[in-house]
């Protein structure tokens, strides 16, 4: 018996002789992997970080595990997502650097969905010159129309009720400056051969007829009833403000020197005509009958402050104003007779640890069926949209997830569409020689004011 268990011993301690030592320090704080989505979708990708300390450990020392095993990494740390899974799954990822012993993990959505059900980029949009538009889009029976330019051509654009493109009216070489739309007759204003023109739509795009005039700024262009076009001008050589009317068949009935700067102008319903001008350093929204003679007038900033304004229903009236400090943004609501029914000032963010609030543009509203209001706009470098109920206050608030240093994305418009809400905005997109690229991307907002997750983290 002590012979058996000599021999025993021997070998137990010979076996422990042979086993290689690993002398790795361990590592159990300090390790953290990061990655710059927290959601994807099918097909789609994200970069994995692996920091220890201070350092950043290089892909080739890592060894990724996955569980369950959907999707892979590949040699440069990205996750890959998988073409096609049968439902949206947790999946988590390990790390373990090659160089200590130890292991850090973080977990990623992968959606049984695809990114262009939810994000579609609707074409290049090259050298987009936002600042020129007076108006970015009009509603129609069945969708949006919207000012579109595209390498010095300018367009019009037909959004559907679903949100998807239903045609494309192009002009030629030249800048859009406006457009307006009734009874689904469309009229757009632009800059084309060093002349000042107007076309006109059918509901289907195909142009009607052309009117041109002289070349003078393009102020405000609107439409009544009868088809008569307002066309609102100025010109730089005599410093005179003018209002052109054209009839529906394409025919100048008259020219008219205003003493107002009109900026701009809408048609309500019984053709009473909405005007917001500047007098001096004040600015103002009047209501004025068909031949600009004043019905009310009510001062709504005391120094330039860029506005927009939309129309109910029932012909009130509401007024989106960005603030000077470029801050907080500002609705005011007023009645069809003159009065104010609400206003209320906005900021989207808290202060940061400086006490400073990052810039915010408002850059269209859009009056919804049910009276409350959508805005889009943008915080800094972020296209961001909010929805206003109609007493004023904010029922939710988007901010699109990511922002490409030293360039801009910019939030133009949003819209409502069947299933919840149309976001347009333009993303910079940099190509592998470095040149930079403006694309225009649809993004769909649910009607709770979210995106879809893996959609939210591409946004």
């Amino acid at each position: 018996m002590k012979k058996s268990l000599l021999v025993f011993c021997v070998l137990a301690i010979a076996t422990m002789a042979c086993e290689p030592t690993d002398d790795r320090p361990v590592v159990t704080e300090g390790m953290e992997l990061k990655m710059d989505k927290q959601a994807v979708c099918l097909d789609d990708i994200t970069t994995l970080t692996l920091t220890l300390g201070d350092s950043v450990v290089s892909p080739s020392r890592i060894k990724y595990e996955l569980s369950p095993p959907i999707g892979s990494v590949n040699e440069n740390g990205q996750y890959l997502a998988p073409s096609d899974i049968p439902s949206s799954t947790e999946v988590t990822i390990t790390a373990r650097p090659d160089f200590v012993i130890g292991s850090t993990s973080q977990s990623i959505l992968v959606e049984n969905a695809r990114l262009d059900e939810y994000i579609t980029t609707i074409e290049p949009w090259t050298d987009v010159s936002y600042g020129s538009y007076n108006v970015i889009k009009e509603k129609t029976h069945d969708g949006y129309v919207m000012l579109k330019e595209q390498d010095d051509e300018f367009q019009v654009i037909k959004f559907n009720n679903e949100g998807h493109v239903a045609w494309v009216t192009s002009f030629g070489e030249g800048y859009p400056w406006s457009l307006s739309v009734r009874n689904d007759q469309i009229y757009v204003a632009g800059i084309q051969d060093n002349v000042t023109k107007v076309f006109k739509l059918d509901r289907d795009g195909n142009q009607l007829w052309e009117h041109q005039t002289s070349l003078r700024r393009i102020q405000a262009l609107t439409v009544n009833d009868n088809g008569e076009a307002y066309l609102f001008l100025f010109s730089t050589q005599t410093n005179s403000y003018y209002l052109v009317k054209i009839d529906n068949r394409g025919n100048e009935i008259q020219e008219t020197i205003l003493e107002k700067n009109i900026l701009q102008a809408k048609f309500d319903s019984e053709n009473d005509l909405i005007i917001k001008y500047r007098s001096d350093n004040q600015f103002l929204l009047s209501k004025t009958d068909s031949s600009l003679n004043t019905i009310w007038e009510v001062p709504y900033a005391d120094n330039y402050s860029p506005s927009v304004i939309d129309l109910y229903s029932n012909n009130d009236m509401i007024i989106g104003i960005r603030d000077n400090n470029g801050r907080s943004f500002s609705l005011k609501k007023i009645s069809t007779d003159g009065n104010v029914v609400f206003e209320g000032d906005y900021q989207l963010s808290e202060e940061d640890q400086y006490g400073s609030l990052p810039l915010l543009w408002m850059s269209d509203i859009a009056v919804l069926e049910n009276g409350e209001v959508l805005i889009a706009g943008n915080e800094s470098r972020r296209p961001i949209a909010a929805l206003a109920d109609n007493t004023g206050h904010l029922k939710w608030i988007w901010k699109s997830e990511n922002i490409l240093s030293g360039h801009n994305s910019t939030g133009w418009t949003a819209f409502p569409i069947e299933t919840g809400y149309m976001y347009l905005a333009t993303y910079p997109r940099v190509t592998e020689n470095n040149i930079v690229f403006m694309e225009m991307r649809s993004i769909l907002i649910r009607p709770d004011g979210t995106l879809n997750p893996c959609a939210q983290a591409n946004s």
